[in-house]
Formats: C-alpha cells, sequence, structure tokens
C-alpha cells in the first residue's frame, strides 16, 4: 500500500457499496530484544531449575502364574480299600502256608505227635508221682528220684518236647514256603516262557526234567519237596532264553512256507487257466539277524 494519504479507500467503499465491514489489518508487533542483564538473569533461573528427569518406559505387567497342578492324594478309603487287599492277600498266603505245614507233618508222622514222656521201659510218665512210685533212678546223682527231682525233671522234659515241637513246626514252615514258590514261580515261567515251551514241546520236557533232577530234592514218599536251589524262573530265564529265538525262527518259517504254498496254489490256478505261472517269486529267505540260525532254517526249507 502506498504511503500517500489521498489514496482512495477501496475496502471503505465496497463496505459502503455492499454493507460490510472492512476487515482489521493484523498488525505484528515486533518482538523486544532482551538486555544483556535479563539474559544473564534467564541462564541464571534456567541452571537453578532441576532438569526434568527422562520418563521411564513403562515396565511389561508381569504375567500370570501358570496354575500348578495340585498334588493328588490318597483318601481315607483308599487306604482302607489298600490295606483291605494287602490283609486279604497276606492272610491267604499265611493260610496257604498253615495248611501246607499241616499236610507236611501229617505226613512225617501220620499218626500225630505223640507228646507223652516215657521211661526206659517205654511206660509214659504223666506226673513227677509216677517217677517215684517207679523208684527210678536219677543219672545225675546214681540216687532212686526225689519228688522235687522228679518234677523238675517233668518239668524240664516239657520245655524240651515244646521246644522240639517249635522246630519241626519252624521246618515244615520252610518247606511249605518252598512248595508254594515252586507253584508261584511255575506259573510266572508259563506266562513268559510258554509261547517257546509250547513251540518246541520236546525242549519243555528235557528242561523240565532237568530242573527237578538237578534243583530239587523231594521227601522219601516224593509228596513233597525238601530243598529247592534254584526257582524254576531262575532255571528257565538261564536255560530257556536261548530256544527263543529259535522259536521265533521257527514261527516265521511257518509263515513263510504258508505264503509259498498259497503262492504256489495261485500259480497252479493261473496255469490252469492259462495265465503265465508266477512260480519263483514266492521264496522268501530266512532272515533272523543269526546267520547260524538262518542257515538251519534254509537247510530245513530244502528239506
Amino acid at each position: 500500500m502506498s504511503d500517500n494519504q489521498d489514496a482512495p479507500d477501496f475496502q471503505g467503499a465496497l463496505a459502503e457499496e455492499f454493507g460490510l465491514t472492512p476487515a482489521e489489518e493484523e498488525t505484528t508487533q515486533p518482538e523486544a530484544i532482551p538486555t544483556a542483564e535479563e539474559s544473564a538473569n534467564a541462564e541464571d533461573i534456567a541452571k537453578s531449575e532441576p532438569e526434568a528427569e527422562p520418563e521411564k518406559p513403562a515396565e511389561p505387567e508381569p504375567e500370570a502364574p501358570a496354575e500348578e497342578e495340585k498334588p493328588t492324594y490318597a483318601t481315607k478309603d483308599d487306604v482302607k480299600d489298600a490295606m483291605r487287599e494287602y490283609n486279604k492277600e497276606t492272610t491267604g498266603r499265611v493260610d496257604s502256608v498253615y495248611k501246607a505245614r499241616e499236610e507236611i507233618i501229617s505226613k512225617v508222622y501220620p499218626e500225630g505227635i505223640d507228646r507223652s514222656i516215657y521211661d526206659s521201659d517205654g511206660k509214659a510218665i504223666k506226673t513227677a508221682q509216677d517217677i517215684v512210685d517207679r523208684g527210678l533212678m536219677n543219672e545225675r546223682t546214681g540216687d532212686p528220684y526225689s519228688y522235687e527231682e522228679a518234677a523238675s525233671f517233668i518239668l524240664e522234659a516239657t520245655q524240651k518236647m515244646n521246644q522240639n515241637i517249635e522246630e519241626l513246626n519252624g521246618w515244615a514252615d520252610n518247606i511249605a514256603e518252598q512248595n508254594i514258590s515252586l507253584a508261584e514261580s511255575s506259573k510266572r515261567v508259563l506266562d513268559k516262557w510258554g509261547d517257546v515251551l509250547t513251540a518246541m514241546p520236546d525242549i519243555a520236557n528235557e528242561l523240565a526234567e532237568k530242573y527237578m533232577t538237578t534243583q530239587l530234592e523231594f521227601d522219601k514218599t516224593g509228596s513233597y519237596i525238601t530243598k529247592m536251589s534254584m526257582t524254576p524262573e531262575a532255571f528257565y530265564d538261564i536255560t530257556a532264553a536261548p530256544y527263543r529265538q529259535l522259536s521265533e525262527a521257527l514261527a516265521s518259517k511257518e509263515l513263510a512256507d504258508a505264503e509259498n504254498k498259497k503262492q504256489d496254489d495261485q500259480s497252479e490256478q493261473s496255469e490252469r487257466s492259462g495265465l503265465p505261472p508266477q512260480r519263483g517269486e514266492s521264496d522268501v529267505k530266512a532272515n533272523t539277524g543269526d546267520p547260524m540260525v538262518d542257515a538251519l532254517l534254509e537247510e530245513m526249507k530244502k528239506g
């Protein structure tokens, strides 16, 4: 705009013509330049004010800990059931041992155990007075028994009798345990080696005879064992183990022979129907992992 004061006021003219209010010109005031003293004061104020600490990054919220598996505990009923089953098994075995013991004792003493005390003439002594009345001699003193000595003798003889019976029961218990263990171990042998023994009955008979003659001792009647050097389970783990691989090889051979026969039958049917024969494709070689067993099976196949 010109500094000429006489220049027409176009904005005013437009306002009068159209009824408009002219906009006021915005004037920008120049910024005041601070003096040296004001600048120095400003610097002092800035130095005296503490610097704002930088904002720390927000820490991630900790993850919720995974729920731990709560241990399970046996209830009172579980414990009762387990103890009941244990007691049942224990009681059953104790009953079996007791019955076996009584059976063994009855074989040794078929007429029962005689608890009587006899003198040198074979007459039963029931009371101390019997000894005195018979005038039996006391071997310790060389004189006839007095009543007190006879009573002491009866007491000692009764205690010795009871001790002998306890030893007999202990011996019979041991024999009964061995006979029951023999039966239990034999069952485990069948569970473990039954397939091998069934597949090779001749070997089974041979091993059974060897076990009975080398590991067991029997009473005079042969009714029960009196000594078992090795359990059947331990014996068969040693002697039957080498036959398992042979048994498996024989089973594989039977399957191969069956497959060969099936394919030969199919070949014969093809020949009858005019189709090319398929023989020669069914030969399956033994492959047990043991060259000697494989060679044996191949020879058996040729035969």
